[in-house]
């Protein structure tokens, strides 16, 4: 897969999790790899977790729940930024798996966070890791 070239996008059932400690880069390649799809002609969607978790809350209160996670289940590319940085309520960590199960294996997910998979206090990530 060459830098210019968004290989995964053509395998819808792809996600990616990019994990790793602060200030390594995890956002600036979840942007260029955004950027360059949009490039390509590619609708993404690029969300800080607690943002997109807040737009989903705000959502829910307006009525419109249904359309917006209808838009994140759909767009062939959800980047989710900085996953773990603050405490999720639980019902937060059951929309954002909702999320990840609506897109399973019908679009790419690319999620970064600075929390590892295999820590054994983490299992909402691996739930989610399971996914991909």
């Amino acid at each position: 897969m060459g830098a210019s070239d968004i290989e995964f996008l053509r395998f819808s059932y792809y996600g990616h999790y990019v994990s790793g400690s602060g200030g390594t880069g995890k956002s600036h390649l979840a942007q260029a790899i955004g950027q360059s799809a949009i490039l390509q002609g590619h609708k993404v969607i690029y969300r800080e977790a607690h943002v997109l978790l807040d737009e989903l809350a705000d959502a829910f209160a307006d009525g419109t729940r249904k359309q917006y996670l209808e838009s994140l289940a759909t767009v062939p590319l959800l980047i989710i930024d900085d996953f773990g940085m603050r405490k999720l309520p639980l019902t937060a960590a059951e929309d954002l798996l909702e999320i990840v199960m609506r897109r399973y294996e019908r679009a790419s997910t690319l999620l970064t966070s600075n929390r590892l998979c295999s820590s054994p206090h983490n299992r909402f990530v691996v739930m989610m890791v399971d996914r991909f």
